[in-house]
């Protein structure tokens, strides 16, 4: 299977364009699992992004084109699969979550 860290940087944008075709037709509950299961083998690199600034954030294509995943930048990409599928019904939201070790984001799904 195809991962989002395959090839060139066109052919990731590509490949994410094409997975979200192919899932708008599924029940959401499906569509969750499948996002879910794409990213799950991204690697994970340095933090890319800064929690704090949402308005320097990188769009999902900047940081597939880039390549520049960290936990924080896949949690941005499997919260854009989610909000840009067409007649997607559930509520999405991005956090922020500071504990005692780090802080990083999350994508949750209707406050859960």
């Amino acid at each position: 299977m195809l991962t989002c860290n395959s090839g060139s940087s066109e052919s990731r944008l590509s490949l994410w364009k094409n997975f979200r075709e192919e899932i708008t037709p599924l029940d959401t509950a499906v569509q969750i699992q499948k996002v879910a299961k794409f990213f799950q083998q991204t690697p994970i690199g340095t933090r890319s992004l800064d929690f704090y600034t949402p308005s320097t954030w990188p769009t999902p294509w900047e940081i597939l084109y880039n390549g520049t995943y960290c936990p924080n930048s896949i949690s941005l990409l499997i919260y854009y699969s989610l909000v840009l599928l067409p007649k997607f019904d559930r509520k999405v939201d991005i956090w922020l979550i500071e504990d005692s070790t780090d802080r990083f984001l999350v994508p949750v799904l209707e406050d859960q």
